[in-house]
């Protein structure tokens, strides 16, 4: 276990006007005030609104955090993060945003960034090498995934209210590679998944680790997964959904999409579209996406979105325009939004919206609609408005 102090940055913040003035006319004077008054009342005003953040920046560029209105029309602001390779957030009960990122140019990064929009602050806090595989909060602890070399990972536990850390060593499953892609947390569990070797270099391999979040010690490992990718994991019902981008490359059939892991460590296939990449999970209904050139070497240009029920099993799949490459999905409210890098054809890079009918996909469902024109978006994720204060 190590413990690592916090490096405190401030954003660049406007400074008010100072030095001598003359008397304005009480007029003038009166005026004034009603503007400025007017102004700062407008922060507020937004912090009350939902919206939606989006990860900005191409490769070898600084990144940013873009803040979107609701429906994704409307720029509310642009933080630079100081840093390139963002990858990751996570949204605290406070307020605070939490950036995590993967190396950029063979350097790699050693913190992550929380971002307190109440302060105009930006700290960063030191982790293992590479931050970037996923970030979760639980229990009143952030969870962090490093990929570090790459020749074994690390989990960082944080304390918010401290920024206080623990760290534990993640060795590969077979001696060899095991690059963390995903974490996720609930209970007093955590699952990181990652990519190693096997047998068959032309198949991806992956390993799962669980560590029990009261101790931070490995749990349980799963044996080495073939034809298996994993780059998000989703808490549901007390265990997790695991989505596998290499599952259309397993011969057998039907390719099942994931796999749900149990309470007790038992992983079981899940029925769903094969090449699932990004999910979300809305009582019991599944959302994914689907890509088969994900990190693959596949030419394969289809592109789907899918709904499935775990009470039912019924399943429901709509095609997306060829190449569509998606970098994240988020569920809002009636929608579907996709951040979408420009493939080079008639698709500008940004956040797609495809409507939803009683949360569920339209059999004759149309493209999915470009909402907000970004420059490299990556991660999605949504700010609900505040809870209402308890009336006295």
């Amino acid at each position: 276990m190590t413990g690592d102090a916090p490096v405190r940055q401030r954003f660049a913040v406007p400074r008010t006007l100072g030095g001598r003035m003359r008397a304005p006319a009480l007029g003038l004077l009166i005026a004034l005030t009603g503007v400025l008054a007017a102004c700062s009342a407008k922060p507020d005003d937004a912090a009350r609104r939902p919206a939606l953040y989006v990860l900005a920046g191409t490769q070898g560029q600084p990144s940013a955090l873009l803040t979107l209105s609701a429906d994704g029309g409307k720029t509310l602001s642009r933080t630079a993060l100081r840093q390139a390779g963002a990858s990751v957030m996570a949204l605290g009960d406070d307020g605070r945003l939490w950036v995590g990122g993967r190396s950029v140019s063979g350097l790699p990064l050693t913190s992550i960034t929380v971002l307190d929009p109440a302060l105009g602050t930006q700290t960063r806090v030191t982790t293992p090498a590479n931050p970037g595989a996923g970030l979760a909060l639980a229990g009143g602890k952030l969870y962090v995934a490093a990929s570090q070399n790459g020749f074994g990972g690390a989990v960082a536990e944080i304390d918010p209210a401290t920024l206080a850390t623990r760290t534990l060593e993640i060795p590969a499953p077979t001696g060899k590679s095991y690059i963390l892609t995903a974490l996720a947390a609930a209970g007093d569990k955590v699952v990181v998944a990652g990519m190693t070797q096997g047998p068959d270099p032309a198949k991806r391999y992956a390993a799962v680790t669980v560590l029990d979040a009261r101790t931070l010690t490995i749990a349980w490992r799963s044996e080495v997964l073939a034809n298996a990718d994993i780059w998000q994991i989703l808490p549901h019902q007390g265990g997790f959904v695991l989505l596998n981008a290499a599952s259309a490359e397993d011969p057998r059939a039907p390719a099942m999409g994931g796999w749900l892991l149990n309470a007790g460590q038992r992983l079981s296939a899940l029925p769903i579209e094969p090449a699932a990449v990004w999910g979300a999970v809305a009582g019991d209904v599944l959302y994914s996406y689907h890509n088969a050139a994900w990190n693959a070497l596949s030419g394969s240009r289809a592109r789907a979105v899918s709904t499935y029920n775990f009470t039912t099993g019924q399943r429901r799949t709509s095609a997306l325009p060829d190449g569509m490459d998606a970098r994240d999905l988020l569920l809002a409210g009636d929608r579907l939004l996709l951040s979408v890098r420009s493939n080079g054809d008639d698709q500008p890079s940004g956040v797609y919206a495809l409507k939803l009918n009683a949360g569920q996909l339209n059999d004759r469902a149309p493209a999915p609609v470009l909402v907000a024109q970004v420059d490299g978006p990556g991660k999605l994720l949504w700010r609900p408005a505040p809870a209402a204060a308890p009336a006295r």
